[in-house]
């Protein structure tokens, strides 16, 4: 039953990028105390502690549209904007499904802010610490080619059968998830394009971010993550 309502609260927060909603009110903390109380009154599931979590976690997620102060940025000058964004996009969406499963733990003699940005900021470091350590692990995108084949444990030269296969595989893409998969704001920019045009085509990561017109970091931020997320779908069709 956690994970379904885990569900419920997550699909609602990725809503809220398509809403449009008034700035918060100048009594912005009063408001989300009440929220918080309002939920506390009704047992998990019910519609109405629903009801109250859903308008909290938008409350919150509408400071970062405006921008706000009361919302706390954690290590925003040691990233590119592009980099940062996407981590902070992950760490916001976390915290506010943290503080809606624990509401039960809000003291109301605190203001909730102070628990979403303490929240805020442990989770981003949880976050940034798996991006530098997944980037390691890649050692860097020019030997993109290299890592997928050292993860299936082969190491041939190129032109080899098994090269063969997997400019066929990225092309043919059996389950539709590297063309289904695409950068923010460009749905063009999908992993098969970018795998192909590095992979098949040959193109330096330098010349592929010209074609762009995007920054060879936000490549980067792309392409390690969508790797890791691929892992098992290259060793399910590129085995033996």
């Amino acid at each position: 039953m956690l994970q379904a309502n885990t569900q419920i609260i997550r699909d609602n927060y990725m809503e809220m990028g398509n809403c449009e909603n008034p700035p918060p009110s100048d009594n912005i903390h009063e408001k989300l105390k009440q929220l918080a109380l309002e939920a506390q009154k009704h047992p998990p599931l019910n519609r109405n502690r629903q009801k109250a979590l859903n308008q909290l976690a938008r409350e919150i997620y509408q400071l970062k549209k405006i921008n706000s102060n009361l919302l706390f940025h954690p290590q925003k000058g040691k990233w590119s904007p592009e980099i940062y964004d996407e981590l902070y996009q992950e760490a916001l969406q976390k915290t506010c499904i943290y503080v809606c499963q624990k509401i039960h733990n809000y003291k109301p003699e605190h203001p909730v802010m102070a628990w979403v940005n303490f929240t805020l900021k442990n989770r981003f470091s949880d976050i940034a610490k798996e991006y530098k350590n997944r980037c390691i692990s890649i050692l860097s995108l020019d030997e993109l080619d290299r890592y997928i084949i050292t993860k299936l444990k082969k190491e041939p030269p190129p032109e080899t059968p098994l090269w063969q296969q997997l400019r066929e595989f990225l092309e043919e893409d059996p389950e539709n998830l590297f063309k289904s998969d695409h950068m923010r704001n460009r749905p063009e920019v999908t992993f098969q394009s970018l795998a192909i045009a590095k992979f098949v085509e040959g193109k330096t990561w330098q010349e592929i971010s010209d074609d762009l017109g995007i920054p060879v970091g936000s490549l980067a931020a792309f392409v390690t993550r969508r790797l890791q997320k691929f892992q098992p779908y290259f060793q399910k069709y590129l085995q033996e």
